[in-house]
């Protein structure tokens, strides 16, 4: 694909640089009466009515910045960052109103996709690519990654099986007990959903996990089904000793990052470097607080007794 370079001179990358404006009308002025006197040329015009080095400097800056453009584009450079194509399963609405509360993903695929993006210097574009979807989406140029569970990829250094959040009291003690059982699911979260379909349970689908794990404290669904590492961490908190029945977790799957040949290497050692700096037991942590706290503000009934 051709890159796109702007299209720059002299008097455009002044007005650029140069923020005065009676200095900008002055300058105008000039380089436009510099093309009409006969014989005289464009430059020859400007040089003898621009006494003042500071317009000399200004020019002078200009044709470096022009040159430095020209090479760029002669040399396939493009003007600014490509974006960072990464396919995902499922992307969170946006926010309704700018005033809307943000909240937590139910994963990592677009946190760490950001971080991904950050590492090799380039901006980040989602596309929504369905989980059988995205060997052909990277083979075809549609995306240049993709994060998705199982499969097969780089290893981002996160996995995890299913579980589900209860009251302590609960009836339920296996996963056929589910059974006619409300169940909370989070939007995108496949495997949960196919889980609880599997077991006959009543589904209840919910945008985010703060939404899904309320509704256990609220008493309008009997679980909540989530990544047990998530929930083992959330269950650590003393408020939650009351919702933290479980079950034996199932359908272990790790995240993999996905790549082209041509640039598996750079961004596994960009990977690298992110888990350097952010070690998954602190992502983890930071989930578990964040939720915690959505579902404090966010429940309006007191839990059932």
């Amino acid at each position: 694909m051709a890159s796109i370079a702007p299209v720059l001179d002299e008097t455009n990358i002044f007005l650029a640089i140069f923020p005065f404006q009676n200095a900008k009308k002055k300058f105008l002025s000039v380089a436009c009466r510099s093309r009409q006197p006969p014989g005289i040329s464009a430059g020859q015009g400007l040089q003898s009515r621009m006494p003042n080095p500071f317009f000399s400097s200004a020019v002078a800056i200009a044709s470096a910045i022009i040159s430095c453009a020209s090479a760029a584009a002669t040399e396939g450079t493009p003007a600014y960052p490509i974006p960072l194509r990464v396919g995902v399963s499922h992307l969170t609405p946006e926010p309704a109103t700018p005033a809307a509360r943000l909240y937590t993903e139910e994963g990592f695929e677009t946190d760490l996709a950001r971080d991904l993006a950050k590492a090799l210097g380039r901006p980040v574009a989602f596309e929504v690519v369905a989980p059988d979807d995205m060997a052909s989406a990277l083979a075809d140029g549609r995306i240049d990654a993709a994060l998705a569970r199982g499969g097969e990829g780089i290893e981002t250094g996160y996995g995890s099986a299913l579980t589900v959040a209860m009251r302590s009291d609960t009836t339920i003690r296996s996963w056929n007990d589910l059974e006619g059982r409300t169940a909370c699911v989070s939007d995108g979260n496949e495997e949960a959903l196919a889980l609880a379909t599997r077991h006959k349970a009543r589904i209840r689908k919910e945008p985010v996990p703060a939404r899904s794990l309320m509704r256990v404290r609220t008493g309008e669904c009997d679980v909540a089904i989530h990544d047990a590492v998530l929930l083992d961490r959330l269950f650590r908190q003393e408020n939650w000793q009351k919702f933290s029945a479980t079950l034996q977790p199932v359908g272990a799957r790790d995240l993999h990052l996905s790549a082209s040949p041509a640039t598996r290497e750079e961004f596994a050692a960009a990977l690298a470097r992110i888990n350097a700096e952010k070690p998954w037991s602190r992502r983890v942590e930071r989930w578990a607080a964040n939720v915690a706290f959505e579902i404090y503000l966010d429940q309006e009934a007191p839990d059932c007794h």
